[in-house]
């Protein structure tokens, strides 16, 4: 038997985003994922905001942007 229950589907416990850390929403999901006990790593290549967690793991890629991101995927 399948079980439907949404409430049992687990949260993963770490997590990688490739954004702009600049960007309010990167800030808020970054923010809002470390809140919920989730360890972020976040990808950038951009100077992250002040406003970012200090539970966010941020690490700024060499490249430039938007090309950095391209070069990032490999």
């Amino acid at each position: 038997q399948q079980n439907n229950d949404f409430n049992d589907v687990r949260a993963p416990t770490c997590i990688a985003l490739l954004a702009a850390a600049n960007s309010i929403h990167t800030v808020k999901w970054a923010n809002g994922l470390a809140d919920k006990g989730i360890t972020v790593h976040l990808w950038t290549l951009h100077r992250p905001s002040p406003d970012i967690s200090s539970q966010v793991h941020v690490h700024v890629l060499p490249w430039g942007s938007p090309a950095g991101y391209v070069a990032a995927a490999r």
